[in-house]
């Protein structure tokens, strides 16, 4: 009997924003593969099936338990939040592969969290735009820094992702400081806690006040651009279609004109002004 490797997402946490297809490659599953806290969230679907869940910390040897079910001819769902192929569990699982397996490969596509917090802060990140994670576990500082630095000359809207750890405490002031060097203190940012998950809290600021604040391992940044506007509470960048001549001789004109940093419809309080380390949960990603 032929295997099957389901590389299934299942987003942020509400079974909700779950796709269709990633609820069809669970029940077709008969193993599943998958860090115990994301039971909780496709608990529906697990009904009869054979569960394995290595620890967090062991993400290759899920993937190689899953690759190993696969092989026996098992219809295995390795599972991930977020989206599986966005610093996740479907680049360990093609790393393991070899050339002459013949078990059947789908990748399920998910909700990560880059478009689950612009989605809760407005719509940031409507143009080009960057997502870089601070872990230097798999690349070295020296390449972080530097790629910070191109985004925040590029001025393009970013999403920071694996931002602290326990080892790691300032590297994120370091990144923000970059930030700065090249962009505007006023563009606006977006800082949500817990996107759509329980006490979830969305606020937005300058970029020159986020060095000030604290925040916890539930956080992730969105910073913007120069043609980021803060309305009605969100913000968002244009798509396009402006007049960029008048735009490019007072490229912060919008931004200065709005009020500063506060929180957006439905959010609350984040975090306390003083020293401390942002954060950004990825979907799977190890910091």
């Amino acid at each position: 009997m032929k295997g099957v490797l389901n590389l299934v997402s299942v987003g942020p946490g509400f079974s909700d924003l779950i796709v269709p297809r990633a609820i069809a490659a669970l029940q077709d599953s008969d193993v599943i593969v998958a860090y115990e806290l994301y039971l909780r969230w496709i608990q529906p679907w697990l009904g009869g099936k054979e569960i394995h869940t290595p620890p967090l910390t062991q993400e290759r040897e899920r993937a190689l338990l899953a690759i190993e079910k696969a092989r026996q001819g098992a219809r295995v769902a390795l599972i991930s939040s977020g989206d599986i192929g966005i610093y996740a569990m479907a680049a360990l699982a093609f790393d393991e592969m070899r050339e002459d397996d013949s078990y059947e490969v789908n990748v399920v596509p998910g909700i990560t969290s880059a478009n689950a917090c612009a989605s809760l802060l407005g719509s940031p990140l409507s143009h080009d735009f960057a997502t870089l994670s601070l872990s230097d576990l798999l690349c070295p500082w020296s390449w972080i820094e530097q790629r910070a630095a191109h985004i925040a000359q590029a001025d393009l809207a970013c999403v920071l992702y694996n931002v602290q750890s326990a080892g790691r405490q300032e590297g994120v002031y370091r990144i923000l400081n970059i930030m700065l060097a090249s962009k505007s203190p006023q563009t606006w940012c977006g800082v949500v806690r817990n996107a759509y998950r329980p006490d979830q809290r969305v606020n937005t600021y300058r970029l020159a006040e986020l060095p000030a604040l604290k925040f916890d391992m539930l956080t992730t940044i969105v910073i913007g651009n120069r043609f980021t506007e803060r309305r009605r509470g969100y913000i968002f960048t244009p798509r396009g279609y402006n007049d960029w001549s008048a735009v490019a001789r007072e490229p912060y004109a919008a931004s200065a004109a709005s009020a500063g940093g506060g929180a957006v419809a439905g959010g609350g309080a984040l975090a306390d002004a003083g020293p401390g380390a942002a954060a950004v949960i990825a979907d799977e990603g190890r910091s």
